[in-house]
């Protein structure tokens, strides 16, 4: 499938459930309050510390499947190795339903400090486990996919449950009367669901690739000890990059009153969009880069992954100016509550410029990843997070959120520009100098001169959240949309620029 279709479809399906987030988000909170938002903001927390459970071998898979699906004996050997490594999720999946029965109570009378009953937060916690566990199980399911390229397929698997997650589940409160219990025991089911229907659709998928790939003279090889040792360095950084990114959040749900925390979730959750506007990206160039190098095309691997930085400059650059000049504004038109505004406000400038270094950030780690050099990686990133993780307690204990915001945004530009930095100019020759600084530095002044001149332009409409809303929508599509023109009209200096610069790989 051509890689521009393959973004397309799933960047469409990730914008989709972008937007309903978006519009759900102030939907809920009007149905359950701050504080039980602040609990839905604990469960959005856990699925992402989920991943250290996953340890980097779901990542891996998709990696093998993407080597192994054309040739019919490798693939054959690759599933043989799948299900048995599958089998031992079931049983971390086990573990984790065991651990819920067993502590919720326990737990949600000791970590929250709330005014909600301790029965109907126990209650939820232990739904918030089953559901884990489901979704834990659906990882390598999804990764497999991934790995085969299905990318209209998740896309429109994505577009389903995402209806059925959040709109629907809006229609669940609605029901029954805000009811925390009703909206977490749907979300349960709609788990279960959701693997169901992935375990189906990786076997018939999985039994087509068998069909159709032929076979090769050089096999790739899949034995369990050969992923599990692919998998060790990725699992290590999985681990690393979950605490890193989310430690600050799982402290801070504890150290606030779950309103306060419900606020600083609300900002997670705005500036956020930019993490999940990238994944569809990631998702494509994943198995892509991974197949082109291992095809010794590095002239295309070069073309594609440069273009992918570009496209986020021009996209994410501007997105995170505007958060920062709007971002007051954008959370009272979206939820209409001036405190609500005023609260995330204090935190949504920090955390979007720390998203920006991020997002940045997984480029050097494609980079490593598909040329099979984490070794460096690995190591930069753990004293990076020796460093990093003993600070972000004393931050917390005397500046609560707003210096978790702050300390968000620092740590991730320093090791990017350290790290990252170093990792482009060592792989990609003349790649920094020639195209990433000009184009940043260019972006960002561009950026900021549009949206501060377009200030005065939304501030008319600031008393009406409808017409506010489609202000600031208008400000922020018509800033990406000049730099995309740009890029589009000066595509051909573009692409002569990228031809200078070449990839290096190791010895």
């Amino acid at each position: 499938m051509h890689l521009k279709k393959s973004f397309a479809i799933t960047f469409s399906a990730q914008l989709y459930s972008t937007v309903v987030t978006l519009i759900v988000t102030p939907l809920l909170i009007s149905f359950v309050g701050a504080e039980g938002f602040g609990l839905i903001g604990f469960y959005l927390i856990l699925q992402t510390w989920l991943q250290i459970l996953d340890a980097g071998i779901s990542g891996t898979l998709s990696r093998q499947v993407a080597l192994s699906k054309h040739c019919s004996s490798s693939f054959q050997s690759f599933l043989t190795s799948f299900y048995k490594i599958y089998l031992i999720f079931a049983f971390i999946a086990l573990v984790l339903l065991i651990l819920g029965f067993t502590f919720a109570t326990t737990f949600s009378l000791h970590w929250f400090k709330t005014n909600l009953q301790l029965e109907l937060v126990s209650y939820c916690v232990l739904s918030m486990a089953i559901t884990l566990s489901f979704k834990y199980l659906s990882g390598p399911l999804r990764s497999g996919l991934i790995g085969l390229e299905c990318h209209i397929l998740l896309g429109l698997f994505n577009f389903f449950y995402t209806t059925l997650r959040y709109p629907a589940g809006l229609g669940i409160l609605y029901i029954y009367d805000s009811s925390l219990k009703a909206y977490f025991t749907y979300q349960a089911f709609i788990a279960v669901l959701e693997w169901c229907t992935l375990q189906a659709l990786f076997y018939l998928k999985s039994r087509h690739a068998i069909k159709i790939a032929t076979e090769s003279s050089s096999p790739t090889q899949s034995s369990i000890k050969s992923l599990l040792l692919l998998s060790v360095q990725l699992s290590v950084l999985s681990i690393l990059w979950v605490v890193v990114s989310q430690i600050d959040k799982l402290i801070l749900s504890g150290a606030l009153n779950l309103k306060q925390f419900g606020y600083y979730s609300l900002a997670v959750t705005v500036t956020g969009v930019m993490f999940t506007l990238n994944i569809p990206l990631n998702q494509v160039l994943m198995p892509r880069l991974t197949a082109l190098m291992a095809n010794k095309n590095n002239a295309k691997y070069v073309t594609i992954l440069i273009k992918s930085v570009l496209f986020s400059i021009l996209t994410f650059i501007p997105l995170g100016i505007f958060l920062v000049v709007f971002g007051t504004e954008l959370v009272w038109a979206w939820t209409g509550n001036e405190e609500a505004a005023q609260e995330a406000s204090r935190y949504i400038s920090w955390l979007a410029i720390g998203n920006i270094a991020v997002i940045f950030m997984n480029f050097a780690f494609l980079l490593q990843f598909t040329l099979k050099n984490l070794k460096k990686h690995l190591i930069a990133y753990a004293l990076y997070s020796a460093i990093l993780i003993p600070l972000i307690f004393p931050v917390i204990d005397y500046y609560q959120g707003e210096g978790a915001a702050i300390f968000w945004m620092c740590h991730n530009i320093i090791f990017f520009i350290l790290w990252g930095g170093y990792t482009f100019k060592k792989y990609l020759r003349n790649f920094v100098n020639l195209i990433f600084i000009p184009a940043l530095i260019t972006t960002s002044i561009f950026s900021t001169i549009v949206l501060t001149n377009l200030e005065y332009f939304v501030s008319l409409y600031s008393n009406q959240r409808g017409l506010t809303f489609l202000s600031l929508s208008f400000t922020g599509i018509s800033c990406v949309g000049l730099l995309l023109l740009a890029a589009l009209i000066l595509r051909q200096p573009i692409n002569s620029t990228i031809k200078k610069v070449s990839l290096i790989t190791e010895k």
